[in-house]
């Protein structure tokens, strides 16, 4: 099956639609053996963001600290990572800074700088109608 030998393809839309729902879930690795030890998700942020890096590399967990190269990510799906950061949180995060040290930790202290940034640059009015749309 070409989708066991790239499992990363297998969570693409397209392969979603072709192989069916849970082609890409029924093969989850164990997470390789990495010099420090597994931290969990603290937060929301990290949270969603472990998921999201759950279901790029199909390893079984992830934490805060692991590096997304030294899991077996590569550049172009830590690429695909920020642009699904892009649309969800509405922030770009600059590669070159993002990939010295990419890990969950450091990428949740990235967005939330930016996030910082955005909520000081808007009017009381703007921040009170964008808690709003929110909810």
């Amino acid at each position: 099956n070409l989708l066991e030998l790239y499992p990363t393809a297998a969570g693409m839309p397209f392969f979603e639609e072709v192989g069916g729902s849970d082609t890409h879930i029924a093969r989850l690795y164990a997470r390789p053996n990495l010099r420090q030890k597994y931290v969990a998700p603290r937060n929301e942020m990290e949270r969603k963001l472990a998921e999201l890096w759950l279901k790029t590399l199909h390893i079984d967990r992830v934490g805060i600290n692991d590096s997304f190269f030294e899991l077996g990510g590569d550049s172009i799906l830590a690429a695909q990572i920020l642009a699904l950061v892009r649309k969800a949180y509405g922030i770009s995060i600059n590669p070159q800074d993002a990939f010295q040290a990419f890990t969950i930790k450091r990428l949740a202290e990235m967005l939330e700088v930016e996030i910082r940034k955005q909520i000081e640059e808007m009017s009381e009015d703007e921040a009170q109608r964008r808690l709003f749309e929110k909810n």
